[in-house]
């Protein structure tokens, strides 16, 4: 499965025209703010909101129960999807992270996210998405030990 980390405006950009291949994604937006706009829509689509924080207590953080949405989500369908896009507001931290805790899951490379000098992953969505990974993992059978 491949991962694509997206602004909004490159997802939008992309959705003019038809998905090649079986997509996934997860839109990830401020509180209150709109779904990016989509000429053509992903298979399968995730939205959450949740505010850019690295404080757990200021703003609307991510919560472990969105983790686990994101977790569950990407476990039911790793193996129908050939593209999993990740996007956030500007494309450089919370989908940096959800994509880097995939990665770092399954294939165990999200950890260069963090010095690509283009991303600056939040680390406390890396954190609690990689630890609802392999929770979820565990109880699908394809956790780590």
């Amino acid at each position: 499965m491949e991962v694509l980390i997206c602004a909004q405006w490159e997802l939008e950009a992309l959705a003019e025209k038809p998905f090649d291949v079986p997509t996934a994604l997860i839109s990830i937006g401020d509180p209150g703010a709109p779904p990016p706009t989509l000429r053509h829509q992903p298979r399968y689509i995730l939205r959450l909101e949740f505010d850019d924080t690295r404080v757990l207590d200021a703003g609307q953080a991510l919560t472990p129960e969105q983790a686990e949405q994101i977790a569950a989500f990407v476990h039911a369908h790793k193996d129908s999807v050939q593209t999993l896009i990740c996007q956030c507001g500007f494309g450089c931290s919370r989908s940096a992270a959800v994509a880097a805790a995939v990665m770092e899951h399954f294939t165990h490379d999200g950890l260069g996210l963090f010095t690509d000098g283009e991303h600056h992953p939040n680390i406390l969505v890396f954190s609690a998405v990689l630890k609802a990974l392999e929770k979820t993992g565990l109880r699908f059978g394809a956790g780590k030990p």
